[in-house]
């Protein structure tokens, strides 16, 4: 194996042969894993249902299998879940170690098959994410690369076990994207690419040119007609590309750029950390213009505060059981104001 990575190492291919070439071979091999796993479930469920038993029974027979094959295996590793692989790609340089990965997915198998409460999202998200994880690291690629092996895997692992390309692509482009610590809003259609933006801010949209109902060009065309999307860049993420004209379409619909599929995940990741920053640039630049107007605000409170305070110990206000209520609203109102004022980050 060692002979064969450096052999490999010295051919010196290109980034985007290596990205594809491997991208295919991950996906493969985790959607074989996939297979294999379901095949698990089949021969779990087989071998614990075959005898006529008292099925509480056969259901503690299988977690005493998964709590075996996790201390043996897994060498009593806790495993290897979701938020785990979340982790090791946003922080952890993509390692998902192998291991623990495949006790979880026996264990797993053990468990469903048995008839225990279990999911199977959990464990082909992880051993998609492992076999990405373990391949590049065999191969001495830099951290910024297992990632992006890590989201194939995981890709392709959700979308062999859901018969769902576009969830297991979604995914991915999460994984790719998770060190910007960014939330990524996934959604299917043009409508709801156009209705998401009229509800919320966002720093960049992704299209993609085939969509159900409207493509992309309509959407980008429909979002930059509304006031809430007129300023929101849009970059085109698309395999179509039959036609070069699509590309000066996109742009005069609205687009800041467009990238064609097979994508380089950096490039994709550079280019959206940039309209990322821009848009927290101009947040900032919207909070230091505010603030002034804040404080002032915040000083003039101070004076109501003031003056409601001393109305408060006024002796006719003590004695007027009316007029001490009226007060005593009127303080709360302006105490709700006052906490209105620091949320908004106001001086108090």
């Amino acid at each position: 194996m060692r002979r064969f990575v450096d052999w490999f190492n010295k051919r010196e291919l290109s980034e985007h042969t290596i990205l594809l070439g491997f991208a295919v071979i991950i996906g493969v091999l985790s959607a074989l894993g996939v297979v294999a796993f379901y095949r698990a479930i089949d021969l779990s469920y087989f071998v614990f249902h075959r005898w006529s038993v008292y099925r509480p029974l056969i259901t503690g027979a299988g977690l005493f299998v998964a709590w075996s094959i996790m201390r043996r295996l897994g060498q009593s590793h806790d495993g290897v879940n979701v938020p785990d692989v979340q982790i090791a790609v946003a922080k952890r340089g993509g390692i998902v170690p192998g291991r623990p990965a495949i006790a979880r997915t026996l264990a797993s198998a053990a468990t469903i098959g048995s008839g225990a409460s279990a999911g199977s999202e959990g464990p082909v998200v992880v051993l998609g994410a492992a076999i990405g994880s373990v391949i590049g690291r065999a191969f001495e690629f830099t951290s910024d690369r297992v990632r992006v092996f890590v989201a194939c895997g995981c890709g392709a692992a959700i979308s062999a076990a859901f018969n769902a390309p576009l969830a297991g692509a979604f995914f991915a482009l999460e994984e790719i994207l998770a060190p910007l610590d960014q939330i990524l809003v996934s959604v299917r259609t043009g409508e709801q690419a156009v209705k998401a933006v009229l509800a919320d801010e966002y720093a960049v949209v992704l299209l993609d040119i085939m969509m159900p109902g409207m493509d992309g060009f309509e959407t980008a065309a429909q979002i930059k007609r509304q006031a809430q999307g007129r300023d929101v860049p849009i970059i085109f993420l698309t395999a179509a590309i039959s036609q070069p004209e699509q590309a000066f379409r996109g742009y005069s619909a609205g687009a800041v750029d467009y990238l064609a599929k097979p994508f380089d995940p950096w490039v994709l990741k550079s280019k959206v950390s940039v309209f990322v920053d821009l848009y927290r640039s101009s947040q900032r630049d919207e909070e230091a213009a505010e603030r002034p107007r804040l404080e002032q605000l915040a000083s003039g409170l101070g004076a109501v505060e003031e003056t409601v305070a001393l109305l408060l110990r006024l002796p006719a206000v003590i004695k007027d059981a009316e007029a001490a209520q009226t007060a005593a609203q009127l303080a709360g109102r302006v105490g709700r104001l006052r906490d209105t004022l620091k949320a908004l980050g106001g001086a108090c």
